[in-house]
């Protein structure tokens, strides 16, 4: 079976094997290379430890094995797993209103009392309803040898409930009226382009819900399919005094069948073979 990967290469394929192991590849003609390195990257990245939180399972990292296995083809091998944690993380995004940003520069001496008096004066013309913040980014050196070693960055942010405020504001227009009274040495980067009309500002709302709480299906041939293991099926899976780090073992296609995609009879024959070992090698139904 070949599927898209994830993350940020669109023409990245994982190819499944029956046994649980799987070879990260790309397609010859797309650009961008394949190799340990980059699928370790993958892997890591944005994860909060070698326990990687999944709403139908927790991945074992640390005992991830990759091999390179030709020319832009990676093996992944012994990737075991515990049951999912009996919350599972949602976010919601929405707009909140309009934003518009722009950046200036100043340049030292006296970077903090330049941007103090830039404020006073875009303070002075916001109408109400605008909400402006400015960023100062970067520290200008202490013995610079260049002028933009000396130079800090402003960024200028204003907010609104509706664009008519910012449009009438003219953020752009304003910063450019500015060149001959404010700070000295005040400047835009001329080569670059300031945004002249607001967008939309978008807000991310993260939180945690109960596994019962998502209706999670799997659609497969007219088939619907449970996707999750309930808040419920997790905390008997994992009694209290049994969890911890690394689980508990029990034949995976007992709790849920249809998520792996293989008889229940073959899965426990799988995991009686591979018993004495202390990792399971991997496999869709190993849950240690």
């Amino acid at each position: 079976m070949v599927t898209n990967a994830g993350g940020f290469n669109p023409a990245g394929l994982a190819a499944a094997l029956r046994d649980g192991s799987s070879v990260i590849t790309k397609h010859s003609g797309d650009d961008g290379a394949v190799t340990v390195d980059t699928v370790t990257a993958q892997l890591v990245y944005e994860i909060q430890g070698p326990r990687y939180l999944n709403p139908d399972v927790t991945v074992h990292l640390d005992d991830v094995r990759l091999t390179a296995d030709g020319p832009d083809r990676v093996r992944v091998d012994w990737v075991t797993g515990s049951p999912p944690p009996p919350t599972t993380k949602v976010a919601i995004f929405g707009q909140i209103g309009y934003r518009q940003v722009n950046t200036v520069y100043v340049t030292a001496p006296e970077i903090p009392a330049k941007v103090a008096l830039l404020r006073r004066q875009l303070e002075r013309v916001t109408p109400e309803g605008v909400h402006l913040r400015l960023t100062t980014l970067g520290t200008a050196a202490t013995d610079p040898e260049t002028q933009w070693d000396a130079t800090a960055a402003v960024r200028i942010l204003v907010t609104a409930a509706d664009r008519e405020a910012l449009t009438r504001l003219g953020l752009a227009r304003l910063l450019g009226s500015l060149y001959l009274q404010s700070y000295p040495g005040y400047f835009t980067d001329v080569a670059g382009t300031q945004r002249v009309k607001p967008g939309p500002r978008i807000e991310y709302w993260p939180g945690l819900l109960e596994l019962d709480a998502v209706a999670h299906r799997v659609v497969l041939n007219a088939r619907v399919l449970r996707a999750f293991l309930s808040t419920e099926e997790v905390r008997r899976l994992v009694p209290a005094d049994r969890a911890g780090p690394n689980g508990c073992r029990t034949d995976a296609g007992h709790v849920a069948p249809d998520r792996f995609g293989a008889s229940p009879e073959h899965m426990t024959s799988t995991i009686t073979e591979t018993s004495t070992k202390t990792v399971v090698r991997s496999h869709p139904a190993a849950i240690t």
